[in-house]
C-alpha cells in the first residue's frame, strides 16, 4: 500500500472534524484515522466492527454501502494515476455528514479506497437538537394518538356494550327457531364489530409490546364452524360462494388464544370478500403435523378476487398499506388488518405468507402451532351461573348513562343482589355518605366529578378500605391503570361485557366462588310481539322478562332522558353553546336507538356532525325543531304504552 500512517495524519491534519475509513474490495474494514475524534459522534461502535456492512444504524448504513460499492466498481476503469471520488451527503447519528470516497490505484489484483467523513460540529450540534425536538414532538404526537384512539373507543365501546347486553339477556328469554337464529347472527355481528373496533387497538397494544396471548381450551371445529356460519352471509350478499371444508384429523381439543386466532382469520377471509366481485372464496383448515404436545395447523384462504400485483405483494404486511388509494376510497379499511394478522401469528409462533396474480386472486397460508388439551371433551350446552354465589351481596352501580345503568341492575338483580344506582358522581357520594356496599361497579368518564374522583373521596374522606371498587369502563390506556389502582380502584372491566365476564370479575373482586355449571338450553315458543311504525319495543319487553313494573320503569327512564335531553339542546342552540348541543345529542343516540327509533336516531347524528365550530345556525334550527316533533309523537305513544301496561 503507498500510503502510509504518516501520510494518512498529514492528510488529516489539514482538514479538521474529518475521519479517513480504509476498506477493501469485500468493504471490510482495513485502518481508521480519527484524530478529532469525529467517529465517537457519528457512530461510536465503529471500533468493534470488521466491516462496513455491519453498520446497525439505518440512518447512514446504506449510504456508506453505497458510493464505497460504487467506488470499488470505480477502480476497475481507473488507471494506476487516477482518483475516483464519489460523494454523499447524509445523516449521521449526530447529525449531518458529507461523506466522500476516492478509489485507490489497483495493486496485485486488490481493490481498495477511503471514505472520508467531514462534519461541522455546529451544524452537528443544531441538527442533534433538532432530531431532540422532533423525538420530543414524535413522542407527543405518539401520545396524542394513545388518547384519541383510547376515546375513540370509548365512544364506540359505551353503546355496544348496551347492545352486546341486552342481546344477551334477549337469549334468555322464549324464543322461537327462527327468532333464534336471527338473533344467533345479530349477536355474531355485534361481535364482529367489536372485533374491528379492537383491530386498531391491537394495533397499537402489538407495537408497544403489551399485547399477551389469552391461552384457554377450546374446540377447534366449533371455532371455525362459527366463523364460517358468521361471514358466509357477507358472502351471500355479494352473491359469490363460501367454500369451507375442515380436516377430521383435528376434531379435537387444543389449548390457545382463541379470540387472536379468530381474529386472524376474520381478517383474512373479510379481506377476500371485500376484494372479490364473482367467483367464490374459500377457508380449507388441515392438520399439518404433530410434533411433543403440539399440533400444527393449516388454514389456507383462497379467492378468485383483484389479486395483488408483483410489485405491490412485498408490501401487503406493511401498516397501513393497501395496493392503491383507488381501492382504499373503494373498499374502505384501516389497512392494519394483513399487519396484524401477521404479528398475531407471529406472536403464535407461526408464520403467514401469501401468493396472488393480478387478476385472477390470492391465497393466504396460515401455519400455527397449538397446544393439545389435557381435557378429552367440551361440552356444547349453554354455561349457566350460578346465582347463589353472589346472593345477598350490596352493590352501588354509578354510570352517567341510564340505559348502562339499567342494563347492569337487570343483570346483578339476576345474580340475587341488592343493587342501588346512582347518576352521577355527586349522587354517588351522597349515598355513600350514608349507606354501605360491598361493591362500587363505577363508571370512569362521567362529567364534573368523574368515577376516579368517587374512588379517592371513599378512600381518602371517608376512609373506607372494605368496600371494593370495580371500574366499568371503556377505556384501553394502559398506563391509566396504575393510577386507577393508586387512587383505590381494585379492579377494572371493559365495556362491552358479557354477563359472564361481570359475573366472574364480581367473583374474583369479591373473593366468592364463581364456579360455573353447566345446563341444557331449553327452547320455548314466544309470542308474536306487535312492532309499531315509529319504534320498537320487542327488545324491551323480551330483556324485563314481560315484567310491567320494570318495563314501566324503563319507558319512563326513557320518557324522562329524552324531555331533558331536548330541552337542554333548546337551552344550548338560544345560547349558542354548539358543543353543547353535540354533547347532548351524542348521550341521546343510544338510547333512540335501543328502541330503534330510527327518524330521530338520524336527525340526531346529524345534529351531532353538525355542530362544529361554525355550524349554519339555519340547518340547526330546523334539525332540533325537526327531532323536538318527532320526539314529541314518540313520546306520545309510549305514555299510551305506559298505561296500557299498568
Amino acid at each position: 500500500m503507498n500510503l502510509s500512517a504518516t501520510q494518512f495524519e498529514q492528510i488529516l491534519s489539514n482538514v479538521p472534524n474529518t475521519a479517513l475509513i480504509m476498506f477493501g474490495e469485500d468493504l471490510r474494514i482495513l485502518r481508521i484515522m480519527d484524530r478529532d475524534h469525529l467517529l465517537n459522534e457519528i457512530y461510536p461502535d465503529i471500533s468493534s466492527i470488521g466491516y462496513l456492512t455491519e453498520i446497525d444504524d439505518s440512518r447512514w448504513s446504506s449510504s456508506i454501502e453505497e458510493i464505497c460499492r460504487n467506488t470499488l466498481q470505480g477502480t476497475e476503469l481507473a488507471s494506476s494515476a487516477e482518483l475516483m471520488p464519489v460523494q454523499q451527503q447524509f445523516m449521521g447519528t449526530s447529525g449531518q455528514v458529507i461523506a466522500h470516497t476516492i478509489s485507490l490505484p489497483v495493486k496485485k489484483g486488490e481493490h481498495f479506497g477511503i471514505l472520508i467523513l467531514q462534519g461541522n460540529r455546529g451544524l452537528m450540534n443544531e441538527s442533534r437538537d433538532e432530531l431532540e425536538r422532533e423525538k420530543e414532538e414524535a413522542e407527543a404526537t405518539s401520545e396524542s394518538k394513545s388518547r384519541f384512539m383510547a376515546r375513540l373507543s370509548h365512544e364506540i365501546r359505551t353503546p355496544l356494550n348496551a347492545i352486546i347486553g341486552f342481546i344477551e339477556q334477549l337469549h334468555k328469554t322464549s324464543l322461537n327457531e327462527t327468532q333464534e337464529n336471527y338473533l344467533k347472527i345479530i349477536d355474531q355481528s355485534s361481535i364482529y364489530l367489536l372485533d374491528l373496533v379492537n383491530e386498531i387497538l391491537t394495533f397499537s397494544k402489538i407495537e408497544s409490546g403489551e399485547q399477551k396471548l389469552d391461552m384457554v381450551d377450546f374446540n377447534i371445529e366449533t371455532l371455525f364452524n362459527e366463523i364460517y356460519n358468521t361471514l358466509k352471509i357477507r358472502a351471500r350478499e355479494k352473491n359469490i360462494n363460501f367454500r369451507y371444508s375442515f380436516d377430521k384429523k383435528l376434531k379435537l381439543i387444543l389449548r390457545g388464544d382463541t379470540f387472536r386466532l379468530k381474529q386472524i382469520v376474520n381478517n383474512l377471509i373479510s379481506n377476500a370478500i371485500k376484494f372479490t366481485e364473482y367467483g367464490y372464496v374459500e377457508l380449507k383448515v388441515m392438520h399439518l403435523k404433530e410434533e411433543d404436545n403440539r399440533v400444527w395447523i393449516r388454514f389456507t384462504v383462497s379467492d378468485t378476487g383483484i389479486g395483488i400485483s408483483r410489485d405491490k405483494i412485498k408490501d401487503v404486511f406493511k401498516e397501513y398499506k393497501q395496493a392503491s388509494a383507488g381501492i382504499a376510497r373503494k373498499h374502505g379499511g384501516t389497512g392494519l388488518g394483513l399487519t396484524i394478522s401477521k404479528r398475531l401469528t407471529e406472536l403464535m409462533n407461526g408464520r403467514i405468507s401469501v401468493k396472488s396474480t393480478e387478476g385472477k386472486g390470492s391465497r393466504f397460508i396460515v401455519e400455527i402451532p397449538m397446544e393439545k388439551s389435557e381435557r378429552s371433551f367440551l361440552t356444547k350446552d349453554t354455561l349457566k351461573i350460578n346465582h347463589e354465589v353472589l346472593s345477598g351481596k350490596s352493590a352501588l352501580i354509578v354510570d352517567d348513562d341510564a340505559m348502562n345503568r339499567m342494563l347492569g341492575e337487570i343483570i346483578l338483580e339476576g345474580f340475587n343482589m341488592e343493587v342501588s344506582l346512582a347518576s352521577d358522581g355527586n349522587e354517588a357520594i351522597h349515598i355513600l355518605g350514608s349507606e354501605e356496599f360491598d361493591i362500587i361497579l363505577l363508571d370512569i368518564h362521567m362529567p364534573i366529578i368523574s368515577g376516579v374522583d368517587v374512588a379517592h373521596h371513599v378512600r381518602q374522606v371517608l376512609k373506607n378500605k372494605q368496600v371494593k371498587i370495580l371500574a366499568v369502563t371503556a377505556d384501553m390506556i394502559r398506563d391509566e391503570w396504575d393510577y386507577y389502582l393508586e387512587q383505590g380502584i381494585d379492579d377494572y372491566i371493559i365495556k362491552p361485557y358479557r354477563e359472564i365476564n361481570i359475573f366472574n370479575k364480581l367473583g374474583q373482586v369479591l373473593d366468592v366462588d364463581s364456579d360455573l355449571i353447566q345446563h341444557e338450553t331449553i327452547k320455548i315458543v314466544l309470542k308474536e310481539d306487535e312492532i309499531t311504525s315509529l319504534y320498537d319495543l320487542y327488545e324491551l319487553r323480551s330483556v324485563t322478562r314481560d315484567n310491567p313494573t320494570l318495563f314501566n320503569e324503563m319507558i319512563q327512564t326513557f320518557i324522562d332522558n329524552a324531555i331533558t335531553g331536548i330541552k337542554q339542546i333548546k337551552y344550548a342552540y338560544e345560547k349558542r353553546e354548539n358543543h353543547e348541543i353535540r354533547e347532548t345529542a351524542h348521550r341521546l343516540i343510544p338510547s333512540f336507538k335501543h328502541l330503534a327509533i330510527k327518524s330521530v336516531v338520524s336527525d340526531l347524528i346529524e345534529l351531532k356532525n353538525i355542530s362544529n365550530e361554525n355550524p349554519e345556525m339555519d340547518r340547526l334550527s330546523l334539525l332540533i325543531t325537526k327531532i323536538d316533533k318527532e320526539t314529541t309523537k314518540v313520546l306520545g305513544e309510549l305514555k299510551n304504552e305506559l298505561g296500557q301496561s299498568r
